[in-house]
Formats: C-alpha cells, sequence, structure tokens
C-alpha cells in the first residue's frame, strides 16, 4: 500500500490528542509567533510514522486537506470572508483542485466512523 495512501488515512491522528484548531485559529497563532501546536502536531506525526513504519509526512496529503478544507468552507463556511483571509495564504493552488466538486453530503457519525475504521483495517492500519 502506497504511504501516501496510509498517511491520508492517519493525518489528522494527532489531533485525538491535541484536538482539532480551526484553520483561521492556526493562523493567528502562527502570525503571533507562537508554534507550539505546529511542533507538537509534527512530533505526534513522527511517533505516527514509527508506530506505522511510514515515511516521514506526504506533503501530497497536506495539499489534499486544505483542498478538501476548502471544500468543506465552500459547503458549509464561514462565509463573509475570501479563502486567502481563511487559510491565510494564497489559496491559487488549490482552486483547481476545489474546482467543480459536487457538494458534501454529511454523514452521521457511527457511519462516518464505520467507514473509517473499514479503510483502516483495508490499508493495515487497525490492530
Amino acid at each position: 500500500m502506497p504511504a501516501v495512501v496510509q498517511w491520508a488515512a492517519v493525518h489528522d491522528a494527532p489531533e485525538y490528542v491535541l484536538d482539532d484548531v480551526g484553520t483561521p485559529i492556526k493562523h493567528l497563532m502562527r502570525a503571533s509567533g507562537d508554534e507550539t501546536y505546529d511542533r507538537l502536531h509534527a512530533i505526534w506525526d513522527g511517533a505516527i510514522a514509527q508506530r506505522f513504519g511510514l515515511r516521514q509526512f506526504q506533503a501530497r496529503v497536506k495539499f489534499y486537506d486544505t483542498a478538501a478544507l476548502l471544500i468543506e468552507r465552500r459547503d458549509n463556511g464561514p462565509h463573509g470572508i475570501s479563502d486567502d483571509e481563511f487559510l491565510g495564504r494564497d489559496s491559487a493552488p488549490w482552486r483547481a483542485a476545489v474546482g467543480a466538486t459536487p457538494r458534501i453530503v454529511p454523514w452521521v457519525t457511527s457511519r462516518a466512523e464505520r467507514n473509517f475504521l473499514r479503510l483502516c483495517a483495508r490499508l493495515e492500519l487497525a490492530q
């Protein structure tokens, strides 16, 4: 199984411990010089890579994760600010990836969990 696919499945795993901090908040933290969350996330990424025998984090996963974030924002908000403002940087690299993707249809928690665990088993990440 390609490492990029395995990373895609577990790329947000540090948020289980660190909590999910929204992109605009992370941008404000970085702008003020506070890189604590980024450093902790990197430590957890390293631990996850070691645990599952993965190479270090895949940049392609981060690219598509940001594209997914912009799709979520398009469909669910917040509205009233630009993608550039939301990301805290130029959003041009992701515009083509966001393109004409279909609208997101949310799953109930039980369905999301069931599908995620099936994916982990298929990718040999479940123990």
